[in-house]
């Protein structure tokens, strides 16, 4: 066995050797996402191990708060650590709330971070310097605690002197006892954890990252037998310590969805793992390495009507604007539609497209913004469409005038949607969209450059429905369109609400924003009050336009409505922003920023 270097070994307490630390990601008490990259605008980051239930965590609370009240504003920043299997989100906020810690406190669910970290006892600190990610110092608080004793006071304050020294530029100190604390449980310690490459890997392997990593997938390599993993091992370890992969972020804690591409704790624990120790090949077939089937060209069959767009040619680097085609149908009569399968035919490029119905989304937005109006002010756009010859469901050229250049942008409604990590948008039985005749399909395709001058020639690819079906497919969202989000910030909250005077059915949820959103969470409120998280999104990711389809189809009462929360970061700690120094509000470029919570229901 020949395993990666664990890079932090075991470092004696006190020491100065410095080690870098990989970077990682977990979810916190409050079901908000923590990267310790992210954490850059600081000088240094404290890792403290936190358990629950552990006297001396719970007796060292009040020299803790004392050290973030007096380091934070010095430019240190304080995380908990728990990896106790047995503690989850609740009850770890509940006893943070109880002992007054302020602190997030990252649960690591898969044991992964804690073993790179070599950790043993909860109560240990660790320093860490954003300059460089290296471990500076690890230790106990102070020397006050002792198991079932305890001094009056502490007569040496290990990491309050570490911190002044590693501020000033000095050596922390390097006298530092081990720390007292609650040793921690692995469930499955490295050294310990056989994984076998054949019965356990590949069957991860190709459930949540072959539908991409494969000929033909939008992964950027294929995942085509043991050689070509084991090449990308050390990467693939990176991705899933970060949590960048598998691309599916819903908080578990929240609604069933018809499929995940996720892995749960002890399936990332055992890819790190197996990676770890050397990605061994073990024996057994390689069930990677047989020739896959090609990907069908049309995965439900010949569509009824397949529309070819011009071919859209794009350069090797630089920003590519929107191509915005319009195609005309040719249907002689009303079609009802059951699936869309809208497909590049070079996938690395196409971020993500939008196809809208000219004349019936007028007729669409126009119901949109009249279920937004105060009753009076629908009364008198009502009036005003029924003295033009019109109404909501067929509004007169003037509603344009009403409209602006709304109409056509992705805003309240759209007929589908294609984006990465997205398959065929089939819609769910007996509902549908209506196409009307002598229809105009118009095309937002979003387009980034890979490095070399290419091409994409999109199909749009449509299935019919042989009768009119029960139900109407709609598509509404929250929305805000009024934020500001200032230079530099690196948490701004905003919200969006849509309500309903009817019963509706809801199939699926779609957050949409762009490189600076960081998640978002939709909420149902009821009409009497009550309160239930449908969706949260903690790291939500503009490159993953996902549309989160429902394990069951909810019905809702009339007078529900769904409120959607997000953040917003403009900071330089995000890594995606396009310019920290921007004032952001709303607009249509990637550079700019939306705020959309799509909903898809049917009306009861």
């Amino acid at each position: 066995m020949s395993p990666l270097p664990i890079l932090f070994g075991l470092l004696c307490c006190g020491g100065s050797d410095s080690l870098v630390v990989d970077d990682f990601a977990c979810l916190d008490q409050h079901g908000t996402f923590q990267r310790l990259s992210r954490h850059a605008d600081a000088r240094l980051v404290v890792l403290y191990v936190y358990t629950n239930d552990c006297p001396i965590v719970r007796h060292a609370a009040g020299e803790l708060r004392e050290l973030v009240t007096a380091f934070e504003p010095r430019g240190v920043r304080f995380l908990g650590l728990d990896p106790a299997p047995q503690d989850d989100r609740a009850s770890v906020a509940a006893q943070a709330k109880e002992l007054e810690l302020a602190l997030p406190i990252l649960l690591d669910d898969t044991q992964c971070v804690a073993e790179m970290l070599a950790l043993e006892r909860s109560g240990e600190a660790l320093v860490v310097s954003t300059t460089n990610w290296q471990l500076q110092w690890r230790g106990p608080l102070d020397d006050r605690l002792e198991y079932g004793a305890q001094k009056p006071a502490a007569t040496r304050h290990f990491l309050r002197e570490a911190l002044e020294a590693l501020l000033q530029g000095t050596a922390p100190p390097e006298d530092a006892p081990r720390p007292k604390g609650c040793a921690i449980t692995y469930l499955q310690p490295r050294e310990k954890h056989e994984v076998d490459y054949a019965r356990d890997v590949v069957p991860i392997l190709a459930r949540s990252c072959l539908p991409c990593h494969r000929e033909g997938g939008i992964g950027s390599w294929s995942m085509d037998g043991y050689k070509r993993v084991r090449g990308f091992a050390a990467m693939m370890r990176d991705v899933l310590l970060q949590r960048r992969m598998t691309p599916w972020q819903p908080d578990p804690l929240y609604g069933e969805f018809e499929s995940s591409l996720g892995l749960a704790p002890e399936e990332t624990r055992t890819l790190v793992h197996w990676i770890e120790r050397g990605a061994p090949r073990g024996e057994g077939e390689d069930e990677l390495a047989k020739t896959m089937e090609p990907l069908p060209e049309w995965p439900l069959g010949p569509p009824d009507l397949v529309i070819e767009l011009p071919e859209q040619k794009i350069p090797a680097t630089g920003p590519v604007p929107y191509r915005k085609p319009d195609v005309r149908l040719e249907l002689e009569s009303d079609r009802w539609v059951r699936a869309v399968d809208l497909r590049p035919s070079n996938p690395e490029v196409m971020h993500h497209a939008s196809v809208f119905i000219r004349g019936k989304q007028e007729a669409d937005v126009l119901q949109e913004q009249l279920a937004r109006l105060a009753p009076e002010r629908r009364t008198k756009l009502l009036d005003w469409l029924a003295k033009k010859g019109g109404s909501p469901e067929n509004p007169p050229p003037e509603a344009m005038k009403y409209l602006g250049k709304r109409a056509f942008q992705p805003v309240f409604t759209f007929f589908s949607v294609y984006g990465p990590g997205q398959g065929i948008d089939e819609f769910p039985a007996g509902t549908g969209k209506l196409l009307p005749a002598g229809a105009t399909l118009a095309f937002q395709l979003h387009y980034t450059s890979n490095g070399v001058a290419t091409t994409d020639r999109p199909r749009l690819g449509l299935y019919f429905h042989a009768t009119e079906p029960a139900r109407e497919l709609k598509v509404t969202a929250a929305v805000n369109t009024g934020f500001v989000l200032p230079p530099g910030e690196r948490a701004v909250a905003v919200s969006g609400e849509r309500s309903f005077e009817h019963d509706l059915e809801l199939y699926a949820l779609f957050p949409h924003m762009h490189y600076r959103g960081r998640s978002m969470r939709f909420t149902a409120v009821f009409p009497d009050g009550r309160r239930e998280v449908l969706l949260s999104v903690p790291e939500y990711s503009f490159d993953w336009q996902t549309i989160y389809h429902l394990a069951e189809p909810r019905r809702f009462p009339a007078g529900t409505s769904f409120v959607c929360d997000g953040v917003f970061d403009n900071s330089k700690t995000n890594e995606f922003n396009p310019n920290p120094k921007a004032t952001v509000k709303w607009g249509p470029r990637s550079a700019d920023e939306m705020f959309m919570g799509y909903l898809i229901y049917t009306k009861e």
